[in-house]
């Protein structure tokens, strides 16, 4: 019994494995440029990040991961993006965190039809990277 238990379990790592190899070699590869094109969008450009904006009526765990990617930027860059929660004061190429539901900026874009949330809408764990015009 228990070995028929273990095989369980490997077959099951397998199956997690193979689902996230799958679901990789699906998403569109992010891709690093030192070059300036209409097409791409700037982190970091001019000594300047993107800043990052988070609604306040947000779970604790989106300021975490905000936290968390704005620290890499400065890791990586060397220059600090602004947080920011007011989306009053958004620069000219902000990155919008958030959540569907509680975020009225993400709320309204998607009302808007400048993105789609069909993708994550009701899953854990998910994403969705797009670029609004």
């Amino acid at each position: 019994m228990r070995k028929f238990a273990n095989l369980i379990r490997f077959c099951f790592l397998i199956l997690c494995f193979a689902a996230a190899t799958v679901q990789a070699q699906n998403a569109n590869p992010i891709k690093v440029s030192y070059q300036k094109n209409i097409n791409y969008f700037p982190l970091v450009q001019m000594h300047k990040a993107a800043s990052l904006y988070i609604d306040t009526a947000n779970a604790e765990v989106v300021n975490i991961a905000a936290a968390a990617l704005q620290n890499d930027v400065k890791l990586v860059s060397g220059v600090n993006p602004l947080l920011i929660k007011n989306n009053t004061s958004l620069s000219a190429y902000p990155i919008i965190i958030g959540t569907i539901g509680q975020s009225t900026l993400i709320d309204q874009l998607i009302k808007n039809r400048k993105i789609q949330a069909e993708k994550v809408k009701g899953k854990w764990e998910t994403f969705s990277i797009a670029v609004v015009n």
